[in-house]
């Protein structure tokens, strides 16, 4: 299982992936706690990924990285596994993605 944690002002971004697993999850928890927002990462359902690290981008989003074998959905696999920087706004949907 890969965990990754960032915090960000008033608020705590959690990703969560499992080691060959098709789960890939962003969690949005304030400092008391609370969720706050969830989201489930877009990779087709054929997909691993495994999240690396987590950032704040200072402008309310989020940057996540890691690698994936498979397709985020809409977009395709360069090769067999590939590495990816996305980047999500506040409500955990995802805005861009780069693939190499």
């Amino acid at each position: 299982m890969t965990r990754c944690v960032s915090i960000l002002g008033a608020t705590a971004l959690v990703a969560m992936s499992l080691v060959a697993s098709v789960d890939g999850h962003l969690y949005k928890v304030s400092t008391t706690g609370q969720l706050l927002r969830t989201a489930r990462l877009d990779i087709a359902s054929d997909s691993n990924i495994m999240i690396d690290a987590l950032s704040g981008d200072g402008a309310d989003g989020l940057l996540v990285s890691g690698i994936f074998i498979g397709a985020f959905f809409g977009d395709k696999s360069l090769n067999n596994a590939d590495s990816f920087l996305a980047r999500y706004d506040s409500n955990l949907t995802r805005t861009w993605l780069e693939v190499h």
